[in-house]
């Protein structure tokens, strides 16, 4: 097998190549967001106007602007402080000429790159606010405590894992599956979820996942579901989903497609009470599933550290832990743009699907996509089907480590530590701390990634997340349940 590579060149790199230059720009990033006590903002030095590499520094410019504005601190604004025009005019028209980029901004609201004023001057750089980690609203329970069921449902691309606690956090069923229709023929057939053109269809396919956890719990029809809490993928602000999740991405965008799921949860649970017995009143809750990461491995990290924990699935998903309080920025981490292509190597560039830009996190860094995309450029076979490919993958984990595999799962681990180091440059406090789970961190494959990555980042700390498979679930079942 080749070992070709993924033929990119990482922002932080090239940032260092303008190092030793007299002539650069000045430019500051405004992101406001109205939650904020105040603006993130984010100092790039460029080469000025008329130096060879000015074209380089302009691109690395919008791919910082865009991973603020969509994976860092979630807007749909941005006010540039540049000293030449030409600076502005680069990035509204590279912004016009994406339009899957302006989509995903107006989740937030109008989309706007202008210029800066003066109320921008002498800004906090990297400024985001840590919180306490996310909470639900409990409802009251007045069933004895034994009958008293709470539940976890954690969806991607690839499949849905369900699991069952009981109110002091014990752990009693879990269930994973993989999303399904009824086809003409009245038989049931696994699918990839775009392909469902109903979100109907996706919320009974959650729904049926709970249902089917919850009747391997011992006389769980003498019991009744107090709680149910979502980890999502895809974008989540003030607790409720942000436009079309990619899982659904096959659904009719109309107003009353998003009204439903940014009540995914309230859905899910109607979708229940058809089948069994769901208070009424019933605690809920829905995360974005880096935060539900966040959650499932705070409490086991070490005091002192800044945490970032990752889950390394079909895309990648985290969130940042700093004294006991979640980073409240956006953190849609596949989105942050690792480089820029370089034109003087082999391999390829992969590009994010949901985005039009190159050099994304998702296809790149320890993820089921990093794995098929790098597997292709190295002569292998190219699987598109999120599904097909979560088989291969498992497939391969469970053969012996030969040197062609392990070549590719430490080139993996080194790039997913690259990720880590461009995260840090837009974190006010840098993370020292790294934990990853999900499909592709197991099995020998998945040691071999992080072991690669470790090597990569000697100054941090870098483990496997307890339970790879179904920890985020697991913490949003605990989020549900009484707590204290």
């Amino acid at each position: 097998m080749s070992r070709a590579d993924f033929n990119v060149r990482t922002l932080q790199h090239i940032a260092g190549t303008f190092a030793g230059i007299d002539a650069l720009e000045r430019v500051v990033i405004v992101a406001p967001r109205a939650d904020f006590d105040r603006p993130y903002a984010f100092r790039c030095e460029v080469p000025a106007a008329g130096h060879p590499l000015r074209a380089e520094g302009l691109e690395l410019l919008f791919a910082r602007a865009a991973t603020i504005a969509v994976a860092i601190v979630g807007t749909s604004k941005l006010r540039i402080h540049c000293e030449d025009d030409s600076t502005l005019v680069f990035l509204q028209r590279k912004l016009s000429e994406n339009s899957a980029l302006i989509s995903n901004m107006q989740q937030f609201g109008p989309v706007l790159i202008d210029r800066g004023g003066p109320e921008d001057v002498d800004i906090d750089l990297c400024h985001l606010p840590f919180r306490s980690r996310s909470s639900a609203s409990q409802e009251p329970h007045s069933e004895p405590l034994e009958e008293q069921l709470f539940v976890g449902i954690d969806y991607g691309r690839s499949d849905i894992k369900t699991v069952v606690v009981d109110a002091s956090d014990r752990l009693l069923a879990k269930y994973v599956t993989r999303w399904w229709r009824i086809d003409d023929s009245g038989v049931l057939e696994y699918v990839d979820p775009q392909v469902l053109t109903s979100h109907k269809c996706h919320v009974q396919c959650l729904a049926e996942a709970a249902i089917a956890a919850l009747q391997q719990v011992k006389d769980f029809s003498k019991k009744t579901v107090c709680g149910v809490g979502i980890s999502a993928a895809g974008c989540v602000k003030y607790g409720k989903l942000c436009g079309i999740p990619p899982a659904m991405g096959g659904v009719e965008d109309t107003d009353a497609t998003r009204q439903d799921l940014e009540n995914l949860e309230g859905c899910v649970l109607e979708e229940m009470r058809k089948i069994l017995d769901v208070k009424a009143r019933c605690t809920s809750v829905l995360v974005n599933d880096g935060d539900a990461s966040a959650l499932y491995g705070a409490s086991g990290m070490p005091a002192g550290k800044a945490g970032l924990f990752l889950s390394c699935g079909t895309g990648l998903a985290g969130g940042v832990v700093w004294k006991g309080d979640s980073c409240d920025g956006i953190l849609e981490l596949g989105k942050l743009v690792v480089g820029l292509p370089d034109t003087g190597t082999g391999g390829v560039v992969p590009v994010h699907d949901g985005l039009n830009l190159p050099a994304a996190a998702q296809g790149m860094c320890g993820t089921q996509r990093a794995f098929f995309n790098l597997l292709a450029a190295r002569g292998g076979d190219f699987i598109t089907g999120k599904a097909e490919q979560r088989a291969a993958l498992v497939a391969m984990q469970k053969k012996e480590l030969d040197a062609d595999s392990r070549g590719l799962f430490e080139s993996l681990g080194q790039w997913l530590a690259c990720f880590v180091m461009e995260l840090n440059e837009y974190l006010p406090v840098k993370v020292n701390y790294v934990e990853a789970g999900g499909k592709v961190t197991d099995g020998p494959t998945g040691e071999a990634m992080l072991e690669a990555c470790r090597q990569a980042l000697p100054e941090m700390e870098v483990r496997k997340a307890l339970d790879s498979e179904f920890g985020q679930a697991v913490a949003v079942a605990s989020l549900v349940r009484p707590q204290g």
